[in-house]
């Protein structure tokens, strides 16, 4: 209320009535803003201020806060003639000569966009006062803007027939060129629509209605091979092969040869659907899922394969559990519980069951509905109840390990081990001498060292020299000790002399 107005009493002041608030990119805002399009749909309803909301894509289901608060105003392209008479306008003007045959081509080449077309011929101005029907052919191929369109728009584009008209300059390239906007969903949206045309070549059959219907069945069997053969390169593409550089032939069995067939008019056939592959494809796969638990379950009780287990037994196990609930009512609950426990079926393995019915066993038709209370007395009993499990503990059905046998140890393995663990504790032990030799403080130059006192010195200069002459008066008797032992061979070569003499004398 008043969103420039200083007081709330007096309302907006005449003057701020011509104010406008332009929101922009509106489809943008809870990219990163929840509840964003919710609050500026409150402002919408309280404010005086006028207001414009501008966004790309009016149709996004984020969009429909503003279904009620918003006059929904839409912007179209303008077509070629809108826009070549206000270039021809501007041209004249700036005595820029133009032919139109250029202005068509310079629109055709910028997609219609009337701001790259008056880019274009302002810069043409600063060379020349002309353009030839060359020089804008080829300035709209330089200046060509290249724009990604949504998955409607190309199967609109493909199917409408434009591209296929005798008249039209569009080669088979540019029609290949719009698989690439979106390889993705280019195929599966033409494989969802393809069957909504009227065909543009059956139109020479409409005096003949039997012959018209005959070639429409014709041209939409060639169509539908055509996509078939699309489907075998996509597996050589996506699959295991990975052969990627078949993109192109697989933009024209897909998307370019079945839109040859079939395009045509549009109208009348409702508009365009998104694919409904892929919800298809994620409701398979749920059922693949359930399919799979079931037999799990019962692989203890029946040696079958997964088809096996669909084609054969989950119809007799509808018709038990199933059907004979609906029928009989609470009073079958008991046997139906221990059907389920002698396969070992579990309360999800029962909803799957009824899911996976098919045909007249189809569980989203009405007669096929149980009756509240029978299914909670089902429940109920089910709950109060204690099952077997499907499957043993895993401790139970590994065997016990064997003791491994012991090998003979090699000699020399032994002696190098042997080795290997001797140098390996001398390097330990040297490890150790190391850090106690650092952790030892003693040696540390920033750690002082208490002061002795005087009689701890006294007694230890004391202790010293007792020590010396100690040291001293053992060295005097080693020496004594010595020369005796020299003394001694001596004294025992004189005697021998001697005797030696006195034998000599005799």
């Amino acid at each position: 209320m008043g969103y420039f107005s200083t007081s709330q009493a007096n309302g907006v002041e005449a003057s701020k009535k011509k104010l406008v608030l332009i929101m922009d990119e509106v489809d943008g805002m809870s990219a990163g803003d929840r509840g964003g399009v919710g609050a500026l749909a409150a402002v919408c309803k309280k404010s005086q201020v006028p207001m414009i909301l501008i966004c790309n894509d009016r149709k996004l289901p984020k969009m429909k806060p503003f279904d009620f608060v918003t006059f929904d105003l839409a912007f179209r392209r303008p077509t070629t003639d809108q826009i070549r008479s206000r270039i021809m306008t501007i041209a004249f003007r700036e005595n820029l000569k133009l032919p139109p045959n250029v202005v068509n081509a310079l629109i055709e080449g910028s997609g219609a966009d009337i701001r790259q077309v008056v880019n274009m011929i302002s810069s043409a101005k600063l060379d020349a006062q002309t353009m030839s029907f060359e020089d804008g052919k080829d300035m709209s191929k330089a200046w060509e803007k290249h724009i990604v369109l949504k998955p409607w728009d190309m199967v609109t584009k493909i199917l409408g027939g434009g591209l296929f008209n005798p008249a039209s300059k569009s080669s088979l390239n540019d029609k290949q060129e719009l698989y690439f906007n979106d390889h993705e969903f280019a195929p599966l949206m033409l494989q969802e629509n393809y069957l909504g045309t009227n065909p543009q070549r059956t139109n020479k059959y409409n005096d003949n209605p039997k012959l018209k219907k005959l070639a429409l069945l014709d041209f939409v069997a060639k169509a539908a091979d055509s996509i078939s053969d699309g489907d075998l390169v996509d597996r050589m593409i996506h699959g295991s092969q990975q052969q990627w550089s078949l993109m192109p032939t697989h933009a024209m069995l897909a998307f370019v040869r079945p839109a040859s067939f079939i395009y045509g008019s549009l109208a009348g056939h409702g508009q365009t659907r998104f694919t409904a592959w892929l919800g298809k494809n994620s409701n398979q796969n749920k059922l693949l899922r359930m399919v799979k638990e079931v037999q799990g379950h019962m692989r203890l009780r029946v040696s079958a394969d997964r088809h096996e287990i669909r084609q054969t037994y989950l119809p007799l196990l509808y018709e038990q559990l199933i059907k004979r609930l609906k029928v009989e009512g609470k009073e079958a609950v008991p046997e139906v519980i221990e059907l389920m426990d002698s396969y070992f079926l579990t309360k999800d393995d029962w909803e799957a069951i009824h899911e996976l019915g098919v045909g007249q066993a189809d569980w989203e038709k009405p007669e096929n509905k149980i009756e509240t209370q029978a299914k909670s007395t089902f429940t109920r009993l089910y709950n109060q109840q204690s099952h077997p499990m499907p499957f043993m503990k895993a401790s139970q059905v590994l065997a016990p390990k064997r003791a491994p046998a012991k090998e003979r140890p090699d000699i020399e393995e032994a002696l190098e081990e042997s080795a290997d663990e001797a140098g390996d504790a001398a390097e330990n032990a040297a490890a150790e001498a190391k850090e106690e030799e650092d952790l030892d403080l003693s040696k540390d130059k920033y750690v002082k060292q208490p002061k002795k006192r005087k009689a701890d010195a006294a007694a230890g200069k004391a202790a010293a020299s007792k020590k010396k002459k100690t040291a001293a008066a053992s060295k005097d008797e080693e020496e004594e000790e010595e020369d005796d032992e020299e003394e001694k061979p001596k004294k025992g070569k004189g005697k021998a002399a001697v005797k030696g003499k006195g034998k000599a004398k005799k």
